[in-house]
């Protein structure tokens, strides 16, 4: 649903200037994957892949924005599936704990460490992305100041 709000706000917005277009774009990002990686509804996944995709028609957002949603996209699917196979490993077929050596525990856990240094978080991306190219943070009068004229 809040994906939704923030669809209609930016959407008003770039036809009138565009200052929340930009403003939302670093927090959609952490959004659409934690949407994606939390629900587990294939409707729900469409849904925002087609507002990511209709941002990209409609040029709401550039090239690059609309890979990094996508890449976000793509991120929460991974986390989900990563998710659902450390609790499939964790449980046998009838819901109970699997008894584990705890060797092979460390063995596998030193492995999703390695991967993890690897790659970055969409957090560390976005930090990162920020660091070379940072957005001013609106003063909260200046905020109460735009959504009173979005209003209007």
């Amino acid at each position: 649903a809040f994906l939704y709000v923030a669809n209609d706000v930016i959407q008003h917005d770039k036809r009138k200037g565009g200052e929340f277009v930009k403003d939302f774009l670093p927090m959609l990002a952490s959004a659409v994957q934690h949407i994606v990686s939390q629900v587990d509804d294939a409707t729900i996944h469409k849904t925002v892949k087609r507002i990511i995709q209709i941002w990209n028609e409609r040029q709401i957002y550039e090239p690059d924005a609309i890979k990094l949603l996508k890449t976000s996209f793509e991120n929460g699917i991974q986390k989900k599936e990563s998710d659902d196979e450390d609790d499939d490993e964790q449980t046998n077929g009838h819901g109970k704990r699997k008894r584990t050596d705890p060797s092979s525990t460390s063995a596998s856990t030193s492995k999703r460490r390695r991967k993890t240094k690897r790659k970055l978080s969409l957090r560390e991306e976005i930090r990162r992305d920020l660091a070379i190219n940072p957005i001013p943070v609106p003063v909260v009068d200046e905020v109460i100041k735009m959504l009173q004229e979005l209003e209007n």
